[in-house]
């Protein structure tokens, strides 16, 4: 599992790991067939994070409000507003600045609570993953996953973090979301043995 890593200067490149040996990789990775045990599982996510890719700075309601004054409407209104009062129309100055409140407490509740809708949606929505731990096949949450897990891979299955493969018979993945490629690319285990080769063409 390399995902999440590179910033924390754990893993320098996949360029690391995809001319290597299956026997290397696990004793540079401190792992082994059987997977890690759940206890260095734990200690390693402890230790380098979640697999999780970075998430967006949470908008405070005050900084949802104050950005309601930045739609080009509500800008025209606070213009009208301020001609108003300079003209000495004082009523229609204070009838606007109430629609432009109004207006913009009304779109700060309901992005507000539109933001609090997908974030319990995506807290609902997890995704989960098969690893080996401590010698037999278990599903965890993917944002558990690890450097060192062996991850067993099912037809249909979303790919959860960068991997290299151990084993691979006749897989095929779809990566049309990364290269806009609409056929699916074979993929193998075996180490290739060259050196500088881009990462799109590194098949393991």
């Amino acid at each position: 599992m390399l995902k999440s890593y590179y910033k924390k200067g754990v893993l320098e490149s996949m360029n690391a790991y995809y001319n290597k040996d299956i026997k290397q990789l696990y004793k540079e990775l401190s792992t082994r067939e059987e997977g890690l045990s759940s206890e260095e599982a734990k200690l390693r996510v402890s230790k380098y994070g979640l697999n999780e890719l970075p998430k967006k700075k949470k908008k405070s309601i005050i900084g949802i409000f104050l950005s309601e004054f930045k739609d080009p409407i509500v800008i025209l209104l606070l213009v009208a507003i301020a001609f108003s009062f300079m003209a000495g129309e004082h009523v229609d100055g204070v009838a606007i600045l109430f629609i432009v409140l109004v207006d913009v407490i009304m779109g700060t509740y309901q992005e507000n609570k539109a933001n609090k809708t997908a974030e319990a949606l995506s807290n609902l929505v997890k995704e989960k993953a098969l690893v080996i731990r401590d010698g037999e096949l278990v599903e965890i949450d993917s944002s558990h996953l690890t450097i060192g897990d062996v991850v067993e891979l099912e037809s249909g299955d979303k790919i959860l973090a960068d991997m290299r493969l151990v084993e691979a018979y006749n897989v095929l993945v779809d990566e049309s979301v990364l290269t806009g490629e609409s056929l699916q690319v074979a993929k193998i285990s075996e180490a290739i043995k060259k050196k500088n080769i881009p990462l799109g063409d590194q098949a393991n």
